[in-house]
């Protein structure tokens, strides 16, 4: 949300891309969250657009209060191969390309599955 509004632009997150720990989907249909994030997530309502038919599990997964946020790179589309392999190179076996920045003046954030 910070990263969008800072810069004056949008972003389109695919939620099959972004990785999760073992467990985690289990508990969110168990109704198990913190009610961070149901408060992150309530107040997300005005700057992200879900995609039609994504749960309310889903959307309280990538609205999680348990962390810091995820580290999130942006770099230019056309670097992000090399950076990808210079992750790699340097150990990180986990990164992921999990959407886009987009053109969008009112910062919106598209969750697509």
């Amino acid at each position: 949300r910070e990263m969008v509004q800072g810069s004056g632009v949008g972003a389109r997150i695919s939620l099959a891309s972004v990785p999760t720990i073992p467990g985690l989907w289990l508990l969110a249909e168990d109704g198990i969250a913190p009610g961070g994030s149901k408060r992150n997530l309530d107040s997300l309502r005005d700057v992200v657009v879900w995609e039609d038919g994504l749960s309310y599990e889903a959307k309280i997964v990538l609205a999680d209060a348990q962390t810091s946020g995820g580290l999130l790179i942006s770099v230019a589309s056309d670097k992000a191969d090399d950076l990808m392999s210079s992750l790699a190179d340097h150990g990180v076996s986990d990164a992921r390309i999990i959407g886009e920045v987009l053109d969008d003046p009112k910062a919106r954030i598209t969750v697509t599955s």
